[in-house]
C-alpha cells in the first residue's frame, strides 16, 4: 500500500501515479485525497480506505479504456445506494432537510378545526405525478447522469433498459430520502432510522479488478475457507459455517468488502472497539438496519450491547478465516493474533467474571424443572405437535449428559440391551452409522451411553416398543436446513421454561443439564473416566485416548447417580 506523505501545509496526503494509458480516463496524472490529519499513525489507518478507493477508481478506468465495463442489476441498485447515501450524509452535515420536500397547495380542511390546511409539505412520493417511465426517467435523470459521471461511466441513453432500471432504483431511493427527510423533520431531533437500502459494496467490475491489482478480497477469502471446509467434512461444519457467514457478513458492513492485504493490526483493534459498541439484535426494526446504523442507533439510545463473549466469539471467527488466509500465502501474518485484541478481550472476559457465570443447574432447579407441567400434567405446546420429545429429551439428557442433537436425531434401532441386559443409547457408534444428515460434534462423540434404571420405571422401555423400529426415536423433529433435528426442539423448550415453569437460571435451556449431569457425576464419587467417557469428552491426558471404557464399567457407576425422577416426585420414594 501506498505510504502516506506531507503535502506543503504538514498534512498528510494519500498520492499515487496515474498509468499514463489511463490518463484521459481519470483526467489527471496524480491521484490524490488530503488526509486531514498530522498524525502519521492516525494518516497511516485512514490511508488503508483512500487506498481501496484509488484502487477502484484505477479499475474502473481500466475498464473503460478496455471497453469491459458493463453494469448489472446489482450495480444499479448499488448506484442508487450510494447516491443516497451522498445525498444524506449531506444533509446530516447541514441538517437541511427541507430540501428534499415538497410543498403541496391543499385547499381541504383540517377535519379536527375545520380551517383549511393550506400550503404544507409533503413528500416526493405522495406529491410528485409518476404515471409512466417517461415520468421516472425525467425526475431521476440528472441524478442518474451525475453519479455516472462521478463514477466515470458513459452515459445511458433515456429510453433503454438499462436506464429504465436505473430510473426505477434512483425514483425508489428518492422516495425513501424524502419520506426519512420529513420523518426527521417532525420527530424534532429525536432520531429516526434510515431506510434499508444495499450495503457498501464494490460494482460488479470493481470487484474483479480490485481483485487483480490488490489480491483477494474478504469476501473471495471467505469463500475459499468455506469450500475447503466443506470439503474436510467435519461434524459441525455446517453450523459453524453459518455462524461464519453472519460474522464476515457483519464485518463487511463495517468495513467494506477490503482487501485482505490491507486488514492491518489498526483495523483488528477498530473491528473489536466497534464490536464493543454494537447492540444485541433484538428490538423493532433493528435486525434490518445496516451494521453502522444499529451502532448509531444504541449510541443515540443508550442500548443493550453483545457481550464480551460474544465479542470473543466473533473475533475468532475472523481470526480463524485469517489464519486460512496466511497459509495459502495470500497475508504475512494474523493481524488478529498479532494485535492481541483477543488475549484482551479474554482477559476483560475474566476480570468481569462473566467466565464464572453458573452453567449447570443446581438440584432445585431440576426439581422444579422434572416437576413442571410437562412431566406431571401431560402439557403439550399449543399448535406444534411434537410428539413426546418434550417429556423424553429433557429426562435422557438429565440422566445421560448427552446433547441436545445427539437425542434428537437418534433412531429407534439406537436403543439397545447387551446380552447381559444393560440398556444403552448408541451415539453413532457404528462404522457405517452415518447418512440422512446425522454427526456428532467430534469424534469421542460417538460412544455408548449406558441408561440409568429410571427411565425405564418411568416408561421409556413401552415408549421405544410403540415406535416403528425403522423410525426415529423422536419422529416428529424434522431436520431443518443446517441438517439439525433438535432445532424445532428448541424453539419450544427454551419458552417453556421460562414461560409456563417460570425458571429463572443463568443455565441454558437443554445444556444446563449436560453441565449438571457432570456436576452430579462428581457429587456422588463417579471417577473423572468414567463420565467423561459417558458425556463424549475426550479427557485430558494422552493415555485416556487408548482402548475404551468399557459399557459394564460405565452402567456400575451409574447406579450411584441420583435419582432425580424420585427427588421430582416422578417415582414413588423407594
Amino acid at each position: 500500500m501506498t505510504r502516506p506523505t506531507l503535502d506543503s501545509r504538514g498534512v498528510y496526503q494519500f498520492r499515487r501515479k496515474v498509468p499514463k494509458h489511463l490518463i484521459a480516463v481519470v483526467g489527471k496524472v496524480d491521484w490524490k485525497r488530503s488526509l486531514s490529519t498530522r498524525d502519521p499513525a492516525v494518516a497511516l489507518r485512514m490511508a488503508r480506505a483512500v487506498s481501496e478507493e484509488c484502487a477502484q477508481v484505477f479499475a474502473l478506468a481500466q475498464g473503460i479504456y478496455d471497453g469491459s465495463v458493463r453494469l448489472d442489476a446489482s450495480d444499479v441498485q448499488q448506484l442508487a445506494a450510494r447516491w443516497f447515501r451522498e445525498e444524506l450524509s449531506q444533509l446530516e452535515a447541514t441538517g437541511e432537510y427541507w430540501r428534499w420536500l415538497v410543498e403541496a397547495d391543499d385547499d381541504s380542511l383540517d377535519l379536527r378545526t375545520g380551517e383549511p390546511i393550506g400550503r404544507h409539505f409533503s413528500t416526493f412520493q405522495s406529491e410528485v405525478s409518476v404515471d409512466s417511465a417517461a415520468d421516472l426517467s425525467r425526475h431521476t435523470s440528472p441524478f442518474i447522469a451525475a453519479m455516472l459521471e462521478a463514477h466515470k461511466l458513459p452515459p445511458v441513453a433515456v429510453g433503454t433498459s438499462l436506464h429504465a432500471q436505473l430510473a426505477e432504483a434512483f425514483w425508489s431511493h428518492l422516495c425513501d430520502l424524502s419520506t426519512l427527510c420529513l420523518a426527521r423533520i417532525e420527530a424534532s431531533g429525536r432520531y429516526v432510522p434510515s431506510p434499508v437500502i444495499a450495503p457498501v459494496a464494490p460494482l460488479s467490475f470493481e470487484r474483479a479488478a480490485v481483485t487483480k491489482i490488490e489480491g483477494r478480497t474478504l469476501l473471495a477469502v471467505w469463500e475459499a475457507y468455506k469450500t475447503d471446509r466443506i470439503a474436510s467434512k467435519g461434524a459441525a461444519t455446517a453450523t459453524t459455517l453459518n455462524d461464519y457467514r453472519g460474522i464476515v457478513q457483519h464485518f463487511v458492513e463495517l468495513f467494506g468488502d477490503i482487501p485482505i492485504s490491507s486488514f492491518t493490526n489498526e483495523l483488528a483493534q477498530e473491528y473489536r472497539l466497534k464490536l464493543a459498541r454494537t447492540p444485541v439484535s433484538k428490538g423493532e426494526g433493528i435486525r434490518g438496519m445496516t451494521a453502522l446504523e444499529q451502532i448509531a442507533l444504541a449510541d443515540a439510545q443508550g442500548l443493550p450491547r453483545i457481550s464480551p463473549a460474544t465479542t470473543k466469539k466473533r473475533l475468532r471467527a475472523m481470526s480463524s478465516i485469517l489464519t486460512f488466509a496466511k497459509d495459502m500465502g495470500w497475508i504475512q501474518t494474523n493481524p488478529i493474533v498479532d494485535s492481541g485484541v483477543s488475549k484482551r478481550v479474554a482477559r476483560d472476559i475474566t476480570k468481569a467474571g462473566v467466565s464464572r457465570r453458573r452453567k449447570d443447574y443446581s438440584r432445585d432447579e431440576l426439581k422444579t424443572i422434572l416437576s413442571s407441567p410437562v412431566f406431571v400434567a401431560d402439557w403439550k405446546p399449543p399448535v406444534t405437535d411434537l410428539g413426546q420429545a418434550l417429556y423424553w429429551m429433557p429426562l435422557l439428557a438429565a440422566y445421560t449428559g448427552a446433547r441436545q442433537n445427539e437425542l434428537a436425531q437418534l433412531y429407534v434401532r439406537d436403543v439397545r440391551q447387551t446380552p447381559e441386559g444393560l440398556n444403552y443409547l448408541s451415539i453413532l457408534n457404528d462404522d457405517a452409522d452415518d447418512g440422512h444428515g446425522r454427526r456428532v460434534k467430534t469424534a469421542s462423540s460417538r460412544r455408548d451411553v449406558p441408561l440409568h434404571a429410571d427411565l425405564f420405571a418411568l416408561g421409556f422401555g413401552a415408549y421405544v416398543e410403540s415406535l416403528s423400529s425403522s423410525g426415529q426415536l423422536f419422529p416428529k423433529l424434522v431436520q431443518d436446513t443446517l441438517g439439525k433435528f433438535g432445532q424445532s426442539f428448541g424453539r419450544h423448550w427454551g419458552p417453556y421454561l421460562v414461560k409456563v415453569v417460570g425458571l429463572e437460571s443463568p443455565a441454558a435451556p437443554m445444556h444446563g443439564f449436560r453441565h449438571a449431569f457432570k456436576t452430579l457425576c462428581r457429587g456422588v464419587g463417579i471417577p473423572d473416566d468414567v463420565h467423561e467417557a459417558i458425556t463424549g469428552h475426550s479427557g485430558g491426558t494422552v493415555g485416556r485416548s487408548y482402548g475404551s471404557m468399557p459399557l459394564a464399567r460405565m452402567a456400575e457407576e451409574l447406579r450411584k447417580f441420583p435419582s432425580l425422577a424420585h427427588e421430582a416426585g416422578l417415582l414413588p420414594l423407594p
